[in-house]
């Protein structure tokens, strides 16, 4: 940004893909980190990756180009270092073209996953059901799958494509695989989190910071934790009242009050469109089977702090339509 550049470039070569490689593999980063550094990641680009250091030597040495030494390449301390001097080094005294021959290795390895990626993304992914921050996949769908792809496909769905998993990591969500009773619930650091739903997998991003609330009035979009929410008045009753994620309520039960939507909280309660009693949201929530994800961002709409609808589940019944209401409320959500 100081610079005004668009991209880094690099001089990683060849044999730092070797070193990256020994090192993943005793970091049990599984066979993702058998295709070692990108070649272009963000705005980074190290375009002499397929270059081994001999060669960059041998052209430096024809063009009698200087070059600076870091004192501390020679530090065996460092774990990267002592794979070079320690491991490498007299490898390829042994096999001059070990190098090469990573590279080559490293390049299947790219392949192979490019190839895996593409099954995944034009195989599995378009026949579930998915956007941007929630997917399901049925338990009968993943459970035949080979342990790469379950693991794979899991990486694709929660943004964790490029990260390299430990060892630590990869059992804790083997673990989570296998132990499919309902409830159980995985979190990744990226906000994603994954939940066993009866007879399914549950994905859901969770965003860092969950908004209380905010006030509203008509005819208006307004926007609280990635859900758009809308207030439209009228007096015609049409046939799209009756969509999903829409509800219509009697609009002079609420038009002079505080409207405001918000996330719910321990306490909360309503009466639910044709109950005669009050019901707790927690108890509600369970009886709709909403899973534990989705309650953490379930939103209602108040009017003075009295709640008049649970988001896309239920209005409350002193808000509803009667034979004398000559003015409605309709109200519509949609995540974003």
């Amino acid at each position: 940004n100081e610079t005004d550049s668009k991209f880094i470039m690099t001089a990683h070569h060849g044999n730092d893909q070797a070193e990256t490689l020994l090192m993943n593999l005793c970091r049990k980063t599984g066979v993702a980190g058998l295709k070692g550094i990108a070649k272009i990641r963000n705005r980074v680009i190290r375009p002499m990756l397929n270059l081994t250091k001999k060669e960059i030597v041998d052209f430096q040495n024809r063009n009698n180009f200087c070059f600076v030494e870091d004192p501390t390449n020679s530090d065996t301390s460092i774990s990267r270092n002592y794979f070079r001097h320690k491991i490498l080094k007299p490898w390829e005294k042994r096999y001059p073209e070990v190098f090469e021959s990573i590279i080559k290795s490293m390049q299947y390895f790219n392949d192979w996953e490019a190839s895996l990626d593409y099954l995944i993304m034009n195989s599995l992914i378009p026949n579930m059901v998915q956007n941007e921050n929630k997917f399901i996949i049925p338990n009968k769908t993943i459970k035949p799958m080979p342990k790469t792809l379950k693991l794979r496909l899991i990486k694709i769905l929660t943004g964790n494509r490029s990260e390299l998993w430990s060892k630590h990591q990869f059992q804790l969500i083997k673990d989570f695989l296998n132990n499919d009773y309902t409830g159980n619930l995985f979190c990744f650091d990226n906000g994603w989190s994954l939940l066993h739903d009866r007879e399914k997998i549950v994905g859901k991003k969770i965003f860092n910071k969950i908004n209380n609330s905010i006030i509203i009035n008509p005819n208006k979009n307004f926007i609280l934790n990635n859900c758009q929410f809308r207030i439209d008045i009228t007096n015609k009753i049409s046939n799209e009242m009756y969509q999903d994620k829409l509800e219509t309520v009697d609009w002079s039960k609420i038009k002079n009050k505080k409207l405001e939507i918000r996330v719910w909280k321990k306490g909360d309660f309503f009466q639910p469109l044709g109950m005669k009693g009050t019901q707790k949201i927690s108890d509600f929530l369970i009886n709709e089977k909403v899973d534990r994800i989705s309650k953490v961002s379930q939103h209602v709409c108040t009017a003075d702090e009295e709640i008049f609808w649970v988001c896309g589940k239920r209005i409350s019944n002193w808000a509803r339509i009667t034979k004398d209401t000559f003015e409605m409320a309709k109200l519509t959500y949609k995540y974003l």
